[in-house]
């Protein structure tokens, strides 16, 4: 029976409990390579976790005899490294310090976290730290700071002849949080010099120099380079290797992977689909990462693709909501995080957060020099800003040019929280207001319905009577289709599509409504046109005109019959004059 491991981490429980495992230890060796002290970065939920306890499991001294059975048949089983099996493992999960407590509750916690760590630590090699344990254990349970009780359990392994590999997983996760609830003066206490974090770090250095070094490794993950590049000579020896093109694949599953594991699965269950309908569905909604420009291979967010995979095993069908709850709630905590400052209307310059975010939701792209490092005080740069969102997985890289990275949204899954965070951007920044329930409704009789003409009017045009003559400086085509996108995707029955390539001679539709449940009765194309407020009306009957030579052409495209999948077509044509609509085929 096929089991899939969604929701763990234990790279043992895995192994033990016969779990579908994709092999990653050939990176092992890599890394080794690569050097001692390593950081590797990666968006939320994609992953890192796993990674990081194979390591430890590969790594522990006291798995020795267990090698042979938990690395079976992988490649580092076959190939096994001279560092196998040669360390006492010392692992620090930050993920759960608590943040929302003030900064004296947020080192209490970090305290606790450091101290329980520690004596996990002491209590899996206490046959081996033998000399002055009793004395150690007492200091690390009355130590009142985390830099004395790393000290104290560093100096318990060089006591006794021993050497750490120390792994910390999720180093920043406890930073973010504070950025995106918006406790900024926190933040930079933490990082301060003085900060308990900075001392912790510092602690961690002074036994990585100490002769051949107690600390004879450290592996690090984490979000955003942003932390330890606040920390500055706190832990500055370590190599940030998350660009790297050895370790593009590292986290993630690429396409070959995900291949073989649906083909599993299908065979396992029984379900009717080919494998290509569903590949084409996790390709649109999972995938698309690249972390260097030089690698081909785009990867999958392998923590959705289990949930997907896992939801198909159990019920014998796609899942109808394609993102768990706790992808959600990591989505939205991300869409907070990107308003560092909380005033991104005083940040509408050409070159401020808010216009930079505007660009992607419409261009779906932009250019930068992605920067490895970058302070929070930093952030508002617009560079910085750009690489804050590639690290935190919403854009991805697509090419170089000019020696500029071209980054990307990277699937549709991120694209719905751009498109979540413009509507709430009208909201805040433009005195647009709605009732969603009402939107809701409007989508709702657009699937079942055909109501298209209530669409425009209940929700588009209620829209528009909130902006101003102001707003219509740069407002364009591509504006209208933002508005379109943004309100459309409050129902996951539709998967929005614009710009999409119909066919040599067919050109790029502005927008394609793709039918994403199973009893919707209405597939949509439509042509969103735009002419100044000024404009003549035989203007408007010329742009309507193309419109109309566009949708013709489009309904003869095998590509949007192939969308559809048997579905109604309906069509739709709007030019709009200034705000309104001058003229329409509905």
């Amino acid at each position: 029976m096929l089991r899939l491991p969604y929701g763990v981490a234990s790279f043992e429980g895995i192994r033990s409990e016969g779990c579908y495992y994709i092999d990653r230890t050939r990176y092992i060796p890599i890394l080794e390579g690569l050097g001692k002290y390593l950081l590797l970065l990666r968006p939320r939920r994609f992953g890192k976790s796993m990674f990081l306890n194979t390591l430890a499991a590969y790594y522990d001294l006291n798995k020795k005899q267990e090698f042979a059975k938990l690395f079976a048949g992988l490649h580092i089983g076959r190939h096994p490294t001279t560092e196998a099996n040669k360390y006492l493992i010392l692992k620090f999960d930050f993920s759960g310090v608590s943040s929302d407590v003030g900064y004296g509750g947020l080192r209490e916690s970090f305290i606790n976290h450091v101290r329980i760590a520690a004596l996990e630590y002491m209590d899996n090699y206490k046959d081996i730290l033998t000399k002055l344990y009793k004395l150690i254990r007492d200091m690390v349970l009355e130590g009142t700071d985390s830099s004395s009780i790393i000290e104290n359990i560093l100096y318990l392994a060089r006591a006794n002849n021993q050497r750490v590999y120390l792994l910390i997983d999720e180093y920043d996760n406890f930073a973010n949080e504070l950025l995106s609830s918006g406790d900024e003066p926190t933040y930079k206490r933490l990082a301060q010099g003085t900060g308990f974090f900075k001392t912790f770090f510092k602690q961690i250095k002074a036994y990585t120099q100490q002769g051949i070094g107690i600390v004879a490794g450290v592996f690090i993950t984490g979000v955003t380079p942003m932390l330890l590049d606040d920390l500055g000579s706190g832990f500055n020896n370590a190599k940030n290797i998350s660009d790297y093109q050895k370790v593009n694949e590292i986290i993630g599953f690429t396409e070959e992977e995900v291949k073989s594991l649906g083909q599993k699965v299908i065979t396992e269950t029984g379900f009717s689909r080919p494998l290509e309908e569903i590949l084409e569905k996790l390709r649109i909604h999972y995938n698309g990462y690249r972390f260097n420009r030089f690698s081909v291979a785009k990867v999958y967010n392998s923590t959705m693709v289990i949930y997907f995979f896992d939801r198909l095993l159990a019920e014998g069908r796609v899942p109808d909501e394609l993102y768990d709850e706790n992808v959600k709630t990591d989505y939205s905590k991300i869409k907070l995080l990107i308003t560092v400052d909380r005033h991104l209307k005083r940040q509408e310059a050409p070159n401020g957060s808010y216009s930079i975010l505007k660009q992607v939701i419409r261009d779906s792209e932009v250019s930068c020099r992605l920067c490895r490092s970058f302070r929070i005080d930093e952030v508002p740069e617009r560079d910085n800003f750009i690489s804050l969102l590639y690290y935190l997985g919403l854009l991805t890289i697509r090419g170089y040019v000019r020696n500029k990275h071209v980054l990307e949204i990277p699937n549709l899954g991120i694209r719905y929280l751009y498109w979540e965070y413009f509507r709430e951007a009208l909201r805040d920044f433009e005195g647009v207001r709605w009732d969603i329930f009402r939107i809701q409704g409007a989508v709702d009789a657009l699937a079942y319905e055909g109501g298209l003409a209530e669409f425009e009017q209940t929700v588009i045009r209620e829209v528009f009577k909130y902006l101003s003559h102001r707003d219509l400086q740069g407002f364009n085509e591509r504006t209208i289709q933002c508005i379109w996108l943004s309100f459309l995707a409050t129902l996951p029955v539709y998967r929005p599509v614009s710009e999409e390539d119909l066919g040599v001679g067919v050109g790029y539709s502005d927008l394609i409504l793709v039918p994403e449940a199973e009893d919707v009765r209405y597939g949509y194309v439509i042509e969103l046109k735009y002419v100044k407020k000024g404009a003549m009306q035989a203007e408007v009957d010329r742009v309507y005109e193309e419109a109309q030579q566009q949708i013709e052409r489009y309904l003869a495209s095998d590509k949007l019959k192939a969308f559809m999948r048997g579905k109604s077509i309906k069509t739709g044509i709007f030019v709009y004059k200034g705000l309104k609509v001058a003229k329409s085929n509905i």
